[in-house]
């Protein structure tokens, strides 16, 4: 029997990295269509929660350019270029009602929303991750190239998209 388990278990494993890896394959066409012809590279990477970062870049692009990053949990990709918003996430992992550490949540809103390369700059504005009625609200000092910030805030709620502001400063 506990063969039986471990088996499935390893077919579950196995679906799900065969899943991320169909994603990396989906961000190197979608590069591919906005004008990144040269060399595409990609890499996924677990972290906690059971989910995966997945990734696909064109090398030598400029900086914050050229990149596209999804969040992939099971069988479900998340983010702006996933199947479902990056809320949604957050509502199924109960976020909601108990927030995560502030370095794990922002790891995945970075690959969901921002294409793995936002900038948080502490040193300006400390992140804050809080539930404020009924909302995940992060509000964080993010960074632009060559020398830009903007005071960004990322909210979710119990239904909707989620939700990104922020003025340029």
């Amino acid at each position: 029997m506990r063969k039986m388990i471990f088996l499935g278990i390893a077919i579950i494993a196995a679906h799900a990295g065969d899943f991320a890896h169909g994603q990396q394959e989906k961000l190197k066409i979608y590069l591919r269509q906005t004008g990144h012809a040269g060399e595409l590279r990609s890499e996924v990477v677990a972290v906690k929660n059971n989910c995966e970062l997945v990734r696909a870049w064109h090398v030598g692009a400029y900086p914050g350019s050229g990149t596209a990053a999804l969040v992939v949990c099971g069988s479900r990709s998340y983010g702006r270029h996933g199947e479902f918003d990056f809320a949604d996430i957050v509502r199924e992992k109960g976020w909601l009602k108990t927030p995560p550490p502030l370095d794990e949540y922002f790891k995945l809103l970075d690959y969901a929303e921002f294409e793995a390369v936002v900038m948080r700059m502490e040193h300006l504005q400390k992140s804050e991750l809080r539930i404020r009625n009924g909302e995940l609200v992060l509000t964080f000092m993010r960074g632009f190239m060559p020398n830009g910030r903007r005071s960004t805030r990322v909210i979710v709620g119990e239904t909707g998209k989620v939700r990104i502001s922020g003025a340029e400063i």
